[in-house]
C-alpha cells in the first residue's frame, strides 16, 4: 500500500539517482510522479486550478497577469491558506 504513494516513489527515485543506480527502471518512477503532478494541477481545488491556469497564461508569449488580477489572486489565495 505504501509503495503506491508519490512520497515513496519520489524517495525511491532520488535514492537511486543519488547512489548512481540510474537505469531504465527509473522511468516508471519519473512517469508516475509526472502523472500525479499533472493530475494534481488539473483536478485539485479551485485555487490550484486557478494557479495552474495563471502559470500557463504567464508563460505564453505576450501575455501576463494585470496588476489588479494579480492582487485579487493573492488576496484569494491568502484567505484560503490562512483559514
Amino acid at each position: 500500500m505504501v509503495e503506491c504513494t508519490p512520497l515513496y516513489q519520489g524517495v525511491t527515485l532520488v535514492r537511486a539517482l543519488t547512489l548512481g543506480a540510474v537505469g531504465p527502471g527509473l522511468l516508471w518512477y519519473a512517469a508516475y510522479l509526472a502523472l500525479m503532478g499533472l493530475t494534481g494541477c488539473t483536478s485539485g481545488p479551485p485555487h490550484q486550478q486557478l494557479l495552474a491556469r495563471r502559470a500557463r497564461d504567464v508563460s505564453s508569449p505576450g501575455r501576463g497577469i494585470p496588476a489588479e488580477e494579480g492582487l485579487s489572486l493573492f488576496v484569494a489565495l491568502w484567505s484560503t491558506i490562512s483559514k
